[in-house]
């Protein structure tokens, strides 16, 4: 998270410019948790460094926010910031935390996303759990991750079913996937 201004400016031009919808830059996260001289400034993505590495076009600008490293009263209405859209990642035994983030977010103006990370690390239980949860909640958009890379095209297929079979029709459902198996 210790980019350059410049390199993350000139990033976000070229994204814009080639046409890319969403740009996630890095995460926020509430004061306290690090160092900021020692990880750099794209682990908090204060509002007045993207003030300055983000110019305006039609792009949105994505952050991520982490479980337990952020407060809900230490985000700011979307209406008072660059950041268009929020990607919560959670455990599956922090979903009830994660949903009232989104839900936190939600009505501060944001798009949100959740990733239950992890995912090839729970039981068949404990995804049925945290779907019905999502299920329930007004979240809009649910992604299958795949944190350790560890997932086969058949188990992206089985899992892609299985959110779409729980989640409501009008819950999008993404991917997050990491390639370590080369599929």
């Amino acid at each position: 998270w210790q980019f350059d201004e410049s390199l993350v400016r000139d990033t976000f031009i070229a994204l814009s410019e080639a046409g890319v919808d969403v740009m996630e830059i890095g995460y926020q996260t509430s004061p306290g948790f690090y160092d900021r001289a020692q990880v750099g400034p794209w682990r908090f993505c204060n509002e007045e460094d993207l003030r300055r590495v983000c110019v305006d076009t039609k792009m949105k600008v994505s952050c991520m926010l982490d479980i337990g490293r952020i407060e809900v009263k230490d985000l700011r209405p979307a209406n008072d910031s660059v950041v268009d859209v929020l990607r919560v990642a959670t455990y599956a035994d922090d979903i009830e935390e994660a949903v009232s983030l989104l839900h936190a977010a939600k009505d501060l103006g944001y798009e949100v996303y959740c990733n239950v990370m992890a995912v090839t690390g729970c039981s068949p239980q404990q995804v049925d759990h945290f779907l019905s949860i999502l299920h329930d909640s007004s979240v809009d958009n649910i992604a299958v991750v795949d944190s350790f890379g560890a997932m086969y095209p058949h188990h992206v297929r089985y899992l892609m079913r299985k959110y779409k079979n729980w989640l409501r029709p009008e819950q999008c459902v993404g991917v997050h996937l990491h390639n370590n198996q080369e599929t």
